[in-house]
C-alpha cells in the first residue's frame, strides 16, 4: 500500500514523525481518513484519538487535544496544543 509522511507536533515537541498508510481522526466536519493521494485538506481537529496506521503495518494511537490538519496528498501534519502517544 502507498504511503506518506506523518508528522504530530505541539508548542513543545515533535510527537510522531512517521510513514504510513492510513490516518483516522475526528474533524469539526466528523470522522475522516486519510490516505496517499488525499485530497488537499485544512481542517479543524476535534480532541480525542488520532489512529495511526503504520507503513509497516502496525498500529498507532495518540490522544491529541484538538488543533489543525494540513494534508496535500504525500504529507499530512497535525498541529495540536497537546498530545500524548496511548500505551501500546
Amino acid at each position: 500500500m502507498a504511503t506518506f509522511s506523518l508528522r504530530v507536533v505541539t508548542p513543545e515537541s515533535t510527537l510522531l514523525e512517521d510513514e504510513a498508510q492510513a490516518v483516522f481522526m475526528r474533524t469539526d466536519g466528523g470522522e475522516i481518513g486519510f490516505l496517499a493521494g488525499h485530497t488537499p485538506l485544512v481542517a479543524s481537529v476535534e480532541p480525542g484519538a488520532l489512529r495511526v496506521q503504520a507503513a509497516d503495518g502496525s498500529e498507532r494511537t495518540v490522544d491529541i487535544e484538538g488543533g489543525f490538519v494540513l494534508m496535500d496528498g504525500a504529507h499530512l501534519v497535525l498541529v495540536t496544543p497537546s498530545g500524548e502517544m496511548a500505551p501500546a
